[in-house]
């Protein structure tokens, strides 16, 4: 006769059993990193190896995996136009200009324009986010937009009120959680060298010497958010 389990009263468990449960751990582990690693890449996130430094991107990347790989690994890029005519981009050449070469004072128009495709029926399928500086309206071509931010992005600036350009980026690059290389683990920790990459963009513009602003906050899949 089995002895009972001291804390249920249930039967131990038996070595079959116990085969069975884990089994259907890993299995159950295997289906949630499967659907995690989709859902990241689905929401813009990059994910790396360290020690190859190749990075997996979402599929809507692959048209523009060159540029990306070529600039920095940014989801979008800016493109200054003049009022006369002449333009700045981000990277001319081998070279990157920051936002802060941008002349304001002879500013018409900044696009961000993504280095992925979005799903649309326009012929162009990249996403544009465009801040025109005379109006401080912020439009967007492609993209799910919430009818929230749309309102907000189509009030004019303030009339007689100097405003500043905010463009900003947040690089966010995490590592997996260190496992100590002691642990009798370690040999089954497949994705030890994993990192993840993104980056979110701050766009919009600020009344000089005041808290008064027009700020949205760009994700790395191209969804907005209203900036604080």
């Amino acid at each position: 006769m089995s002895k009972l389990n001291t804390i249920n009263g249930s039967p131990p468990e038996t070595t079959g059993e116990k085969v069975d449960s884990l089994i259907r751990r890993r299995e159950s582990a295997k289906f949630e990193l499967a659907k995690t690693t989709k859902q990241l890449l689905e929401a813009g996130v990059k994910l790396g190896h360290q020690e190859t430094g190749q990075i997996t991107c979402p599929a809507s990347f692959s048209p523009y995996l060159e540029q990306y790989e070529k600039y920095g690994n940014l989801e979008f890029l800016w493109e200054a136009k003049y009022k006369d005519g002449g333009t700045l981009n981000q990277w001319e050449g081998s070279v990157e200009h920051l936002w802060t070469d941008i002349d304001q004072k002879r500013l018409q128009e900044l696009r961000l324009i993504s280095l992925f495709d979005y799903p649309t029926t326009n012929q162009e399928k990249r996403q544009i986010i465009t801040l025109h500086w005379q109006t401080g309206i912020i439009s967007f071509l492609n993209g799910i937009i919430s009818q929230d931010i749309k309102t907000y992005c189509s009030t004019p600036r303030p009339k007689n009120k100097p405003i500043q350009l905010v463009l900003k980026k947040r690089l966010r690059r995490s590592f997996n959680t260190p496992i100590d290389e002691n642990s009798d683990l370690l040999p089954y920790f497949t994705s030890v060298d994993e990192f993840y990459l993104y980056n979110r963009w701050i766009f919009g513009w600020q009344v000089k010497g005041t808290k008064e602003k027009k700020v949205i906050i760009i994700n790395p899949n191209g969804e907005v958010e209203i900036g604080e």
